[in-house]
């Protein structure tokens, strides 16, 4: 007994002193991740692991080791010098590699191999490979893994290959860490947006791979719905694949599109390359070519588009576009669209080549210290819209404007400054409006009178405010065919200086200041009154001058030369708030809470007709203004002594639940707010009081309809020609006020989903009840549905009274994950017509999508059918028909 225990130590004494030897000679070379070795290490512990290798002659793993070894690993053959190498092996590898696995490893010290079990992982360098199964044969440091079957026949554990952010997923990977070199079956590694599929991947030291039997697609799935498909191809990580003829298959059949050769992109982010462009044919334009060019990646901030169209009847059309982004600074994108086309008959009189253009900038800054700069830029010919050469959402546009500023604080200072532009058309008239400069200063409310140090509570005179503001701009109104960029019909036969002097003088320039002081205070305890005063001064280059001629008429001549006047005013308002409150005993309705907000004001405005101002002129019983000609517009005329009024109600209650005593109250609003105002000018001579002014607005349904009301009454009658006479309506009517015109909105937004999940504990009453609906969808019907309706009303004795009335609808419905469908409509009930009416359909085909969309009456009717792949990198890969509504 005592020998044999001395035999078993001396042999596991043996065993680990070869352990010992193996792991000097060469694990210190390549150090053991020692996590999981302790209870790995199965050398003379299962003898069945010893016996039987992972793989044996009729392996497949075995097979594709020997491929990878003749194809790609020069490291092997017979001549190698590697094999005889007498350098020390510890040279060859130049950093440590890491090895575990989580069921066992198994060391052969007599072939210097290791074997690992499941979810087994070996890292080296910037290289990363796991997979259930991987050996390491350090005689050649190549590696092999491949997954394993389970019970169902699955292959599992696959090999994930990752080197410098490449990965790559196959059924067999083989990998010489010394050469950087390997051999990969069935592959599947992604780049950005795309998908490489290839039967056999070789790998050289450049990270390139050639790969046999390629597909290349955007499709996500192991077996993808369509792909590209290539004997053979090179793909440069982050560049490109090129392959040689290839054509295109969906659901694995082939196609007849094809070429010759390919390139692909498969750098991560953007790339340049051609934009290829679309073909087709319309009546009025003829055969065309649309939308190709290039596309420029200047760099990670900003790219660049130029596209282009040609048509075979002589129009032509060019688009430039670009986007930039720079983090926490700014972003933004610009749009140049030129289009020439002609209309009538060549060689007729009736003959020409129309231009549209149009700029689109888009342009934000991140305020920084207080300094924002932003823009928004829309400017073309008013044309443009309804003369695309492509169909415009736009086209309905009558008017576009545009607007740019920058604003920052003027340090040092309590004032705020404001520089930009301001644009407008009117796609109807032509009529074009810029604003260019434009300034503004405004100062922080300042409080003159108030003390350094504050001891007790604040004096009247230190609540006196004071504000401060200056405005001053540039104005042109004119043609747009005297501002043509390009001549189309413009001023070609005038001289540059006539040009000049029409537009200057067609400018109107000017500027004003404004100073004003406030203050506020209670009175009677319940009220607060608000005093204030301003004092206004307008500037201009140009003013009138007005004398009486030699022949006794009366002469106005311009004179431009800097002139000036001032203003002032007075005012004060008065407000307060009253509160009513009735309560209940009733469980569910505990009060009802009434809002009253009176409100009267009174303003004073001297007359700055007279002649003390000096600001008008009296000739023949008649006032002719010096300064009518200013930007900011002339003194007022005749004394002002206007009462203000106005009373604004709310009303709301409190209710609690019947079914939830414990819930708390909630407030429900019956009206947000009922208004009524008007004014009356105590030193008119005639119609003191103006018109008045009833606004009301609500919600109902817990804010799921929404009604606003408005409405104007006069006090006066009107003859024929509907022009007020001096008498009131009571005189006449026996009624306070007429109604002038009136308009009232109703809206709702709806969505919900129908069909919602029956819950387990319904469906299951036992454990051993059947659950019917394993297998199936839960029901579920996502829908949204927007409805606005709208009427108004404008009295007229001369003409009909007029009334307007229309109901417009948009919503969405989705029948399943896959079918989506879209709507908007509406009725015109004065016109009897049906609104503009737009259909769609969409069909999720996971990587491809079908889209319809339909306008089936009115002037702009068309229809398109389009199936094209979703990813943006094979957006022009798609089938389309279409018919649009001038080629009807």
């Amino acid at each position: 007994m005592t020998n044999s225990k001395n035999h078993i130590s001396f042999l596991n004494l043996y065993l680990k002193c070869k352990l010992i030897f193996f792991v000097i000679t060469s694990c210190l070379v390549v150090p053991i991740n020692a996590q999981n070795i302790s209870d790995s290490v199965l050398y003379g512990k299962d003898t069945n692991l010893v016996k039987k290798p992972i793989y044996n002659n009729d392996d497949s793993l075995s097979t594709f080791s020997n491929e990878m070894t003749n194809i790609s690993d020069t490291t092997l053959n017979e001549n190698d010098s590697l094999k005889n190498d007498t350098l020390d092996a510890r040279k060859d590898i130049k950093t440590t590699v890491f090895y575990q696995c989580n069921d066992s490893m198994y060391l052969d010290l007599d072939s210097r191999k290791m074997y690992m079990y499941m979810n087994a992982d070996v890292k080296y360098d910037n290289m990363t490979l796991k997979a259930d199964f991987i050996e390491v044969d350090w005689n050649t440091s190549i590696m092999r893994s491949k997954g394993h079957k389970n019970e169902k026949g699955d292959t599992t554990g696959k090999p994930v290959f990752t080197e410098n952010k490449d990965t790559y997923t196959s059924d067999k990977i083989g990998y010489n860490f010394k050469t950087r070199q390997g051999a990969i079956s069935n592959v599947i590694t992604q780049y950005g947006e795309s998908y490489v599929h290839g039967s056999l991947v070789n790998k050289n030291e450049k990270n390139e791979l050639y790969i046999g039997a390629t597909r290349y697609t955007t499709c996500d799935r192991a077996k993808p719905h369509f792909y590209i498909y290539s004997r053979k191809s090179k793909l440069i990580p982050n560049e490109k694949i090129v392959t040689g003829p290839f054509y295109l298959a969906v659901a694995d059949v082939p196609t007849p599109l094809g070429f010759l050769f390919g390139v692909f992109p498969s750098r991560k982010g953007k790339s340049s390359g051609i934009l290829l462009p679309t073909y087709g044919e319309t009546n009025q334009f003829g055969f065309f070519l649309e939308n190709g060019g290039y596309y420029f990646a200047i760099n990670d901030y900003m790219d660049l588009a130029v596209r282009g169209s040609v048509y075979t009847k002589g129009a032509w059309g060019t688009i430039m576009e670009s986007k930039y982004k720079k983090m926490y600074k700014r972003d933004g994108n610009l749009k140049f669209t030129y289009n020439r086309r002609p209309t009538g008959v060549e060689g007729t009189k009736e003959f020409t080549r129309e231009v549209d253009y149009f700029l689109n900038w888009s342009h934000r800054k991140v305020p920084k210290r207080q300094e924002n700069f932003q823009a928004n830029v829309n400017f073309g010919s008013t044309s443009n819209f309804r003369n695309s050469l492509t169909p415009d959402e736009n086209r309905f546009t009558n008017s576009i404007s545009s607007n740019i500023y920058y604003s920052q604080p003027l340090y040092g200072t309590p004032l705020n400054m404001n520089l930009g532009m301001r644009h407008s058309q009117n796609n109807s008239t032509k009529a074009v409006s810029f604003t260019f400069p434009e300034l503004a200063v405004n100062s922080e409310r300042l409080s003159p009178f108030k003390r350094k140090i504050q001891i007790g509570k604040l004096r009247w005179y230190e609540m006196i405010y004071v504000n401060y503001s200056f405005n001053a701009r540039n104005d042109l109104t004119a043609h747009e065919d005297s501002l043509q960029l390009f001549n189309r019909l413009g001023f070609e036969k005038l001289a540059p200086g006539e040009k000049r002097s029409q537009l200057q003088n067609k400018m109107r320039n000017g500027a004003q200041q404004v100073v004003r002081a406030s203050t506020q205070f209670r009175a009677l305890k319940y009220f607060t009154v608000s005093p204030e005063m301003n004092y206004t001064e307008k500037w201009s280059l140009v003013s009138r001058n007005i004398y009486r001629n030699d022949t006794g008429g009366i002469s106005i001549d311009t004179v431009k030369w800097f002139a000036r006047y001032g203003v002032y005013s007075a005012s004060a308002a008065a407000s307060t708030v009253i509160y009513g409150t009735l309560n209940f005993r009733s469980k569910s309705l505990q009060a009802i809470r009434h809002t009253l907000r009176p409100s009267v004001s009174f303003r004073y405005v001297p007359d700055f007709s007279e002649a003390t101002y000096g600001y008008y002129e009296h000739f023949d019983n008649k006032l002719y203004s010096r300064f009518s000609n200013f930007l900011y517009g002339e003194p007022s005329k005749g004394i002002q002594e206007a009462i203000g009024f106005s009373i604004s109600n709310a009303l709301e209650m409190k209710v609690r639940s019947r079914k939830d005593t414990s819930q708390k109250s909630r407030k429900v609003s019956l009206f947000e707010n009922v208004g009524i105002s008007g004014n009356y000018n105590l030193a008119a001579d005639s119609f003191n009081l103006s018109r008045i002014n009833l606004s009301a607005r609500t919600t109902l349904f817990e804010n799921k309809i929404g009604i606003e009301y408005s409405s104007m009454y006069d006090p006066y009658i009107t003859d024929d020609n509907d022009l007020n006479v001096h008498r009131f309506e009571w005189e006449e009517n026996k009624r306070l006020a007429r109604l002038h015109s009136a308009n009232i909105t109703l809206r709702t937004s709806l969505n919900s989903i129908l069909g919602q999940k029956t819950p387990l504990s319904v469906i299951k009453t036992s454990v051993n009840s059947m659950d019917f609906t394993e297998g199936y969808l839960p029901f579920s019907l996502p829908w949204s549905l927007s409805v606005n309706y709208q009427r108004s009303y404008t009295f007229s004795r001369k003409k009909e009274n007029k009334t307007n009335q229309s109901l417009s609808f948009n919503g969405s419905l989705k029948l399943s994950e896959k079918w989506a469908f879209t709507g908007s409509s509406g009725y015109d009930f004065t016109n009897n017509d049906l609104i503009s009416t737009n259909i769609g359909i969409n069909r999720d085909l996971h990587c491809w999508e079908l889209k319809f969309n339909w306008i089936p009456y009115g002037l702009y009717q068309r229809y398109s059918v389009t199936i094209n792949v979703k990813s943006a990198l094979l957006k022009d890969l798609k089938l389309e028909r279409k018919r649009e509504w001038y080629d009807q």
